[in-house]
């Protein structure tokens, strides 16, 4: 591929989604971009190789077809429950005197945090940096040239299953692309969507998709709360189809054609026909509405104990993933959570045509990257995919 030119790949559990594209000056040019629906895929994993490589293929085809380009390598966003997220304190350097913090002592203090033994079977994805602790006050961002007695550093690292991981891998190679650096998918998605303004003053994102949902809270322009949840728009889908006894095909053409958690007096009349496999049936908008309403309360209840973490009762909750498009659910959410609440857009991109927000995650990992390249850091600095690693220490730290 040309050089200055990347592409970022999101495996989804209904789509998989890439975008290409390089920087101009200071703005991201996007020059492709596509998705396919994401045969072999559950909640966010691989569960059938061939299907999932198969499609992995189509939509490396498509890219191609749009930019002309033969592409070679992408980022590739991953997602599924078995992300995690720990946090991890570095031990506190001591000078009963007191001295000055200089940048040995800070290099010092990141590889001692970052030197955490994980479990044989996770991989460290991202050490977000949280900031420092100089003498008991928190969310120092520079400690160096500060006099102190006791400096310590706060890191979270975001690990995943490292066969998962693999698995995601083995698709893409089997595309013909490399893999040239792996990232957790809601991370790109607010890399895509977050004002800085809101990264500094304190927001959550929630980032609701078919088969896998994620949280993140951010403060002082890190993240402070990760949670990634098994449930997503499917619940919804699920919840359709069993009161009305249709396919799932059908309750999920319903979802998207006339879902709606909101309805006008003129529209809860509306009738349609449906096919439970047999014969042909009719549904009323309005119970439609009913049974969407109750599942999305079902599904944001889910949700209540993370959101609990945003940073103040004035915070913004932004809503990503193609759930989020739902009629309705800016408006059923933000009554629910009882706080401010927008819908999520992709920030700062050219594009000939509006990139619509299921390619915010996509976008997010092309920033992800040139955001590294212009730090100078490999994307891989562990070593080739697929080795099992027991270290965080040579883990680059991501600060947002």
């Amino acid at each position: 591929m040309k050089k200055n030119w990347m592409c970022g790949i999101e495996m989804g559990s209904s789509k998989m989604v890439g975008s290409v594209g390089r920087i101009k000056g200071t703005t991201l040019s996007i020059f492709g971009a596509a998705w396919v629906d994401a045969g072999g895929m559950t909640k966010g994993v691989v569960s059938d190789l061939g299907e999932a490589s198969s499609a992995m293929k189509e939509l490396v085809d498509r890219l191609e077809f749009q930019t002309k380009l033969r592409l070679e390598g992408t980022l590739l966003g991953v997602q599924g429950s078995h992300l995690e997220c720990v946090s991890i304190q570095g031990k506190d350097l001591i000078s009963e005197k007191g001295r000055e913090i200089a940048s040995r002592e800070v290099r010092r203090a990141l590889q001692a945090a970052q030197s955490v033994s994980l479990p044989m079977n996770r991989r460290a994805l991202h050490a977000l940096l949280q900031g420092y602790d100089v003498d008991g006050q928190e969310g120092i961002r520079n400690p160096i040239g500060m006099y102190a007695t006791r400096f310590r550093v706060h890191l979270k690292v975001i690990t995943g299953n490292s066969s998962f991981i693999q698995n995601a891998v083995t698709c893409v190679n089997r595309a013909g692309l490399e893999v040239e650096g792996i990232v957790f998918s809601g991370y790109a998605t607010a890399l895509a969507v977050l004002e800085r303004e809101e990264r500094n003053f304190g927001c959550g994102l929630l980032e609701i998709g078919e088969g896998t949902s994620s949280f993140l809270a951010f403060r002082g322009g890190g993240v402070t709360h990760l949670k990634v949840f098994p449930v997503g728009g499917e619940l919804i889908t699920q919840q359709i189809a069993e009161r009305f006894q249709i396919p799932l095909q059908e309750a999920e053409t319903l979802k998207k054609q006339y879902g709606s958690l909101i309805l006008s007096s003129s529209a809860k009349d509306h009738e349609f026909l449906v096919s439970d496999g047999t014969r042909q049936k009719v549904i009323r908008r309005a119970e439609l509405c009913e049974v969407i309403q109750g599942a999305v309360e079902k599904l944001l209840q889910t949700f209540k104990k993370e959101v609990k973490e945003l940073p103040s009762p004035n915070a913004t909750l932004i809503l990503a993933g193609g759930t989020a498009l739902l009629e309705g659910m800016v408006e059923g959410t933000s009554q629910f959570f009882q706080c401010r609440v927008r819908l999520g857009e992709v920030q700062e991109v050219h594009s000939t045509k509006p990139l619509p927000l299921p390619f915010a995650t996509s976008v997010g990992l092309l920033r992800y990257g040139y955001e590294k390249q212009k730090e100078g850091k490999e994307l891989l600095p562990e070593g080739p995919v697929g080795k099992a690693f027991t270290k965080v220490k040579e883990l680059f730290l991501d600060y947002f």
